[in-house]
């Protein structure tokens, strides 16, 4: 099985001063055919602005599709290790990181963004992907962490825009929803197929798991008018 694979190799944080001793910031990108042979590519980077849109790296590789290929493209490949063996009080390893520095009362600022221009249909079109391809039992690992000022008020987690245009607005596939916890123990609820109602679930995750309450979904009686 072949894989197509742009990866960007280098990754720059500079001022846009800097644009004189970097010139265009050419960056060296990479297509590499995992089965037979490998070569560079150069992927163009620029701290021009074009269209009033002030760009500090743009990667935009492009793969001409072959039907017959297993590809995978990635715009920009970030991969970072931590090694240790002692202690520490704080350590973080972070892939990737998008801050934005907002002052002006007008502007909008968005840490990360992600757009999907979908040509064809067919395929899936995914804005995020979360994956754990080697997790641990002893590591609380989260998806998406959701970290609030402890002075703050009023924040909203997660917000949906246009809520019309959504099928699903969350689809939990019938997983369970950990809704918080006391004295040791978490409460979840979870959608019983089988009564069509939600489970209230105590120490849900647990060995201890067990059903402690019901939420029962009343039908919604409908009436149609006699025909005379």
């Amino acid at each position: 099985m072949t894989k197509l694979i742009a990866v960007l190799m280098c990754l720059f944080a500079v001022p846009a001063s800097a644009k004189g001793f970097l010139g265009d910031m050419g960056v060296a990108g990479e297509i590499v055919d995992l089965g037979t042979s490998e070569y560079i590519q150069k992927v163009e980077g620029s701290l021009t602005p074009a269209n009033k849109i002030q760009t500090g790296l743009k990667v935009v590789p492009t793969i001409n599709v072959d039907s017959g290929i297993n590809y995978e493209l990635i715009g920009m490949y970030s991969g970072v290790g931590v090694n240790g063996f002692n202690t520490a009080p704080h350590r973080d390893a972070i892939g990737v990181q998008g801050t934005v520095f907002k002052n002006s009362a007008d502007a909008n600022a968005v840490g990360l963004k992600c757009s999907v221009y979908d040509a064809l249909p067919g395929g899936t079109s995914t804005c995020l992907a979360i994956d754990y391809p080697y997790p641990q039992a002893g590591t609380p690992t989260a998806g998406i962490t959701l970290l609030g000022s402890s002075w703050a008020e009023g924040l909203l987690g997660i917000e949906v825009i246009n809520p019309q245009s959504y099928k699903h607005s969350i689809n939990l596939n019938g997983s369970k929803m950990a809704v918080g916890g006391k004295s040791g123990s978490t409460y979840c609820l979870q959608f019983n197929e089988a009564a069509l109602q939600i489970d209230y679930i105590k120490d849900c995750g647990t060995p201890a798991e067990s059903v402690v309450g019901r939420v029962a979904i009343t039908p919604i009686a409908t009436y149609s008018k006699p025909s005379r």
